[in-house]
C-alpha cells in the first residue's frame, strides 16, 4: 500500500513538472518576429504576421512562420522543435 501512494505521489509530481515545462515552452515560442511593412522594419507579435509580410532573419532567429526565402545564399533551419 505504500508503495501505491508513492507512487501515485510521485506521478503526481512529475505531472506537475511536465506541465510548467510545457507552460514554459509555449512562452518560449511566443514570438516576436521583425517584418517589413509600408517601407518600415517593425517588430511584432508572431500571431499578427499575414500573407505577404516580409521576415528579417538572422542567425540564431527561431522562423516565426512559414517562409519564401527571397534573398540570401541558404538557409539552414533546425527542425527539432516541430517534432514534439
Amino acid at each position: 500500500m505504500t508503495l501505491l501512494a508513492m507512487n501515485g505521489i510521485l506521478g503526481f509530481w512529475e505531472e506537475h513538472k511536465a506541465k510548467n515545462v510545457i507552460e514554459f515552452l509555449k512562452q518560449k515560442m511566443a514570438l516576436k518576429a521583425r517584418i517589413l511593412r509600408n517601407g518600415e522594419w517593425k517588430i511584432i507579435s508572431a500571431k499578427d504576421l499575414v500573407p505577404g509580410d516580409i521576415i528579417g532573419l538572422r542567425m540564431g532567429n527561431i522562423v516565426p512562420a512559414d517562409v519564401k526565402l527571397i534573398d540570401g545564399d541558404y538557409l539552414m533551419i533546425d527542425e527539432s522543435a516541430l517534432t514534439c
